[in-house]
């Protein structure tokens, strides 16, 4: 949602035009890292609920109460009092995460959209790699939303999604031949 790049207005249209058909553009792309990463998230789970003694309820997709926004959560703790989000990169990656000891600024944005979608006050973002030995397969980073700028998130968010209604607004006028 920061500067205006090719990426950004490429997924400006993108959300402009699934708001105008309905439809949702599949990924372009999905690596095999990432596919370990969706086949590997259920031990990312039972990690969580072994380490923190916790149940862990698998959630999926929610929407904003207000906001036309939504998050596909890899779970939560007691009906959003907490969510989780789990990765479980390469090798390297993740050990590079355990030495900065922080949350990844990768993962900043996600983790601000998470609290924003949810209402949750706490998060834990795992990541996992299971083919480590015990000691280096898991990190762990709790954020608690009273510590992140969420109110800045908030506006840069708000006026990303009145740039998409502009978009779609501009779409309607091309349809109907007034561009």
């Amino acid at each position: 949602m920061g500067d205006k790049t090719g990426g950004r207005d490429d997924y400006l249209l993108q959300l402009a035009l699934e708001r105008k058909t309905g439809l949702i553009e599949p990924e372009p792309f999905f690596s095999k890292e990432m596919k370990r990463g969706v086949d590997k998230e259920p031990w990312g789970r039972e990690i969580i609920e072994i380490d923190y003694g916790v149940l862990i309820r698998q959630t999926g997709f929610c929407s904003h109460n207000k906001l036309m926004i939504g998050m596909s959560f890899d779970g939560d703790i007691n009906d959003f009092e907490s969510f989780i989000e789990v990765k479980m990169p390469k090798s390297k990656t993740h050990v590079n995460y355990m030495l900065a000891k922080k949350l990844p600024a990768d993962y900043r944005p996600q983790v601000m959209h998470g609290h924003l979608v949810s209402g949750a006050k706490h998060s834990i973002f795992c990541s996992g790699d299971d083919r480590l030995p015990a000691g280096l397969d898991r990190f762990y980073c709790e954020s608690n939303v009273n510590d992140l700028p969420m109110e800045e998130y908030e506006k840069a968010l708000i006026k990303f999604l009145d740039q998409v209604s502009d978009k779609e607004a501009e779409l309607r006028l091309l349809q109907q031949g007034k561009l």
